[in-house]
């Protein structure tokens, strides 16, 4: 073999060489300009979505956990930007979570499925808290992208129409034991009943495991703060539209926040987390009482709830 051919055949193998290296480089920058394309679109449907929650003033829930407890704290947004968040939180948001991560939990009505709700979680790093009296502004990192949030059986729902024929709140005496009997009890602090004209009291939201009161700017009680402890009695029909089976559900409680209302500013929503429930059975005058652990819904009240969303979707 000539060396002509020798030094043909080698510029050969080197042009090929890097052809394929320039090939291997416009794909890899196709690649990440694509990626790059996605991302920037996944941030912008992310923000417009957050957008959407805070027009429709929609309850947002934040998680702290760390290795023995996690807590979770109702809240609603306040502004979005591209780079942060901003949330209400009406409790106070420990500051020790500052540069930490958090878990956010929220949901808004369905773009693809009209009287549904799209739920949607995301985590971000909390970049400051600030208290102003009851309340907690906290501002976080801004998610890059959110993920599908599967339906919590602890999500709040707000009743159906006609499900509750009468709610009763009481305020307990601190380290007081909780009444065994009905005739312990009293008379309520406040109560509603169904077709009442005004109602100084009524349920705006409920879950598993707490209950949000709406109370008229009447209700002005000094004893009514966060972590009162107070007794509430409703009284709902269970089997929803097949004819009435009304439960007698009794619940203590520890108020976790107040905050004004969305619709009436004069009123107050008290976010109360259960801590003892029970059913009084007919014709009994006897309360046995039953705790609750810490993560642990009442099922008389998630049995309801479920009921009630399947009624939901079913007039869809």
């Amino acid at each position: 073999m000539e060396l002509s051919d020798v030094f043909s055949r080698a510029a050969i193998i080197v042009l090929g060489a890097l052809a394929g290296y320039i090939v291997f480089k416009i794909l890899v920058s196709f690649t990440g300009f694509v990626r790059h394309l996605k991302k920037r679109d996944n941030k912008g449907q992310t923000q417009g979505l957050l957008e959407k929650a805070l027009q429709g003033d929609e309850n947002f829930e934040i998680r702290t956990r760390d290795k023995t407890t996690s807590q979770e704290y109702p809240a609603m947004l306040h502004g979005v930007d591209k780079l942060s968040l901003k949330f209400r939180v009406y409790a106070e948001f420990p500051q020790k979570w500052k540069n930490q991560l958090v878990e956010v939990f929220f949901s808004i009505p369905s773009l693809v499925s009209p009287g549904r709700k799209d739920f949607y979680k995301f985590k971000c790093t909390v970049l400051s808290v600030e208290r102003h009296e009851n309340i907690s502004f906290i501002k976080t990192s801004a998610p890059a992208s959110l993920e599908s949030g599967q339906k919590r059986n602890f999500f709040r729902v707000a009743p159906l129409p006609n499900t509750v024929k009468m709610l009763a709140m009481w305020i307990l005496p601190s380290k007081s034991d909780l009444p065994r009997n009905t005739a312990d009890i009293g008379n309520p602090r406040v109560s509603s009943r169904e077709g009442d004209n005004s109602r100084n009291i009524k349920i705006y939201d409920i879950s598993a495991s707490g209950v949000g009161l709406e109370v008229n700017e009447s209700v002005n009680d000094e004893q009514l703060q966060v972590n009162s402890q107070i007794l509430c009695l409703i009284i709902f029909n269970e089997s929803i539209h097949s004819g009435e089976r009304l439960v007698n559900f009794f619940a203590s409680g520890k108020i976790t926040n107040i905050r004004p209302a969305v619709d009436d500013k004069s009123n107050n929503i008290m976010g109360i987390e259960f801590t003892n429930w029970s059913i009084l059975q007919r014709d009994s005058k006897t309360i046995n009482w039953f705790q609750i652990k810490k993560g642990n819904g009442v099922s008389p009240i998630l049995q309801w709830i479920s009921k009630m969303e399947k009624s939901r979707q079913s007039h869809v």
